[in-house]
């Protein structure tokens, strides 16, 4: 069973992580992989795209964290994008999600086979509760 909200608990939620992702002095990140998602905060894998994140991270509206990504990025190195994860400016771990084409993962991105210098375009660019 899941647990319902209301609205301004779910947006008191998003602008904490957004704060958390804001958090540091330098440049938050977005880094897209390849291979199996590690445990929460776990132990990256190979590494093929990378994204700074505006200053802030994002803009929060009810239910919807949209992060301040660019529209696309060059690929970094050749394979299948899994998963991704967002480091704050300090790069602290602060979120892993999963990143593919398929529209019902976390993050979508295409295509998800990339090859280094390729475009990776970054179809959504929101997290909701």
């Amino acid at each position: 069973m899941t647990i319902a909200l209301k609205l301004s608990v779910k947006t008191a939620r998003l602008t904490a992580l957004r704060d958390a992702i804001d958090t540091g002095t330098g440049t938050a990140q977005l880094t897209l992989y390849d291979g199996t998602r590690p445990a929460a905060g776990g132990a990256a894998t190979n590494a093929l795209g990378v994204a700074d994140l505006g200053s802030p991270a994002g803009t929060v509206s009810g239910n919807v964290l949209t992060l301040a990504l660019p529209d696309s990025i060059n690929a970094a190195g050749d394979g299948t994008v899994t998963w991704a994860r967002i480091t704050d400016k300090d790069g602290n771990w602060v979120i892993d999600m999963d990143a593919s084409e398929d529209p019902a993962d976390d993050l979508t991105i295409t295509p998800a086979n990339v090859f280094t210098g390729g475009i990776i375009n970054f179809l959504t660019k929101t997290l909701s509760e």
